[in-house]
């Protein structure tokens, strides 16, 4: 059967550590002073914030809610695919996460802190942003939808990303490294000065920012296919592989 929490859970007293086995529902705040593992399919609502010290969904997260996720010291481990089923509202992360599946959400994934990638993840939403590192030997498939996706800290510096593929309006403000391509379809806005390193990247749209830009596609081409500082030009602009100015 199921395992229901109708209330909070640790409101006037945290637990130590929580541990469930079976399709769990999750209808309010959680807090421990310690773990967090959820073994089996989680089901969300009511906008719930879960507070200890890591944070482990072992198989999928649902549920037409927000959610607020805070692993304190520990990991906040995403096994499955969050909203596969049916869509989280908003996703808010504060501890070092992992996305081991593909994310969906109606509106916006803010992730506070270092996340790491595996399994080739999609995440799609209004709005999606990385306020600290990104690094996995995997690839990245982001869709801000009407919102922008905002890359805050570098991507892929510890472990460099496979390929990376962006759909909405973009913005770097760090290093982005990749073994394989780079590809931002829509408009790009750089800042700090960013070095991108690949092997082949293509900007689909325009590319503006007052800052330096460095890019260095390897064996592959490096593919400007609209205006370059149109609208905010930028100051210094370095390539090193075989480029496509359109």
């Amino acid at each position: 059967g199921n395992l229901t929490f109708s209330g909070s859970i640790g409101n006037t007293t945290p637990l130590g550590n929580l541990n469930a086995i079976g399709t769990t529902k999750l209808n309010s705040n959680v807090t421990t002073t310690g773990s967090q593992i959820y073994n089996d399919a989680v089901t969300i609502a009511n906008n719930p914030t879960l507070t200890g010290k890591g944070i482990t969904f072992n198989s999928t997260l649902d549920g037409n809610s927000n959610l607020t996720a805070n692993s304190g010291t520990g990991n906040l481990t995403f096994s499955g695919s969050i909203g596969n089923t049916t869509p989280l509202v908003n996703l808010t992360t504060t501890g070092t996460t992992t996305l081991l599946g593909n994310v969906t959400t109606t509106g916006s994934q803010i992730y506070n802190d270092a996340v790491t990638i595996a399994n080739n993840p999609t995440l799609t939403g209004n709005g999606i942003t990385f306020n600290s590192t990104l690094d996995g030997n995997s690839n990245l498939t982001a869709n801000s939808g009407t919102g922008n996706l905002t890359f805050s800290g570098s991507i892929g510096n510890t472990t460099p990303l496979g390929n990376l593929t962006t759909t909405g309006k973009t913005k770097l403000n760090g290093n982005v490294m990749t073994t394989g391509s780079q590809t931002y379809n829509d408009a790009v806005t750089i800042a700090n000065n960013p070095t991108l390193t690949g092997n082949s990247i293509s900007f689909n749209s325009t590319l503006d920012g007052n800052s330096n830009l460095t890019a260095n596609s390897g064996t592959g081409n490096l593919t400007f296919s609209s205006a370059i500082g149109n609208t905010t030009p930028l100051v210094n602009l370095t390539t090193t592989g075989t480029t496509k100015l359109n």
